[in-house]
């Protein structure tokens, strides 16, 4: 609708600034019709456009897609009809004959064929797309594809995903956020839904929770949510750590990986110097 308004509005002020184009067009009757192939062709494509728009809407907006979508599609079929009508010449008295160019028909199917190739794609593009804008499809879409390259790296978040509401992960940033906090934090900001994403592991392994224990204090809790009995709890630190398990006051002090922690809290404090802890959950 705004192309065909602008268009017409386009049309009247170019009447309306060259007055000699307005007599020339008042002036195309009988025999001084217009005879140019190549503005007939334009008028035929015009009122071809027209028609699309005022009676096939679902055509009108697979062409008007965007607004080079039209373009190309006009120009594409301008192209097919105008190459159609170039003729041969005659070697002798260089008239046109009544037999085709064949380069010229050969070009033409050419652009006919990339033009139903480009009205095809945008029609599935357009199917898919569904009710969103281009805008909210194209954020769909990459939203997807960010997904899935993150989740083929840490796929414990696709389990954590699929626990959670879907506004959590429905854009390229919110997914991003999330690896982000996972490769910080952990899963701790998830184990409310710990219940859901556990029965989805698979065997695969997870990083619980890090954390920075000082000197000579305990650190915050880490809480251990319940997974399958396959699975084992580790500890990791570069530095030497103290760890209380279950809140009591047996102290284990490791330095370097602790295997199979039976354990419901922890916490840490470092040896000498704040050390570094990682906790995380594999498959024995």
């Amino acid at each position: 609708m705004t192309w065909f308004i602008a268009s017409v509005i386009i049309f009247l002020a170019a009447l309306w600034k060259f007055p000699k184009l307005r007599e020339w067009l008042l002036s195309q009757s009988g025999d001084k019709r217009i005879k140019d192939t190549k503005i007939l062709i334009a008028v035929g494509i015009g009122i071809f456009n027209f028609i699309v728009w005022a009676m096939i809407p679902w055509l009108w907006e697979v062409l008007y897609y965007k607004w080079y979508t039209l373009v190309c599609f006009n120009l594409g079929f301008w192209a097919v009809l105008y190459l159609r009508t170039i003729k041969t010449k005659d070697e002798v008295t260089g008239k046109d004959t009544k037999e085709d160019n064949q380069t010229a028909s050969k070009l033409a199917s050419i652009i006919a064929l990339v033009v139903v190739g480009g009205l095809i794609t945008t029609a599935v593009y357009k199917i898919r797309q569904g009710d969103l804008s281009k805008e909210e499809y194209d954020q769909k879409v990459a939203t997807e594809k960010v997904m899935r390259e993150t989740f083929a790296v840490e796929p414990i978040l696709q389990a954590i995903a699929s626990c959670q509401p879907a506004n959590e992960f429905d854009s390229v940033d919110k997914v991003k956020a999330a690896r982000e906090t996972y490769l910080k934090d952990g899963v701790e900001g998830w184990l409310s839904s710990s219940d859901c994403w556990t029965e989805r592991l698979g065997g695969m392994s997870f990083n619980l929770a890090y954390r920075t224990a000082p000197k000579d204090e305990l650190s915050e809790m880490v809480k251990i949510p319940t997974v399958p009995r396959n699975y084992g709890l580790f500890i990791d630190s570069p530095q030497n750590y103290v760890a209380e398990i279950n809140g009591d006051k047996n102290l284990i002090e490791k330095k370097g990986e602790k295997k199979d922690v039976t354990a419901y809290t922890l916490k840490f404090s470092g040896v000498g110097e704040p050390a570094k802890i990682r906790v995380y959950m594999r498959t024995r």
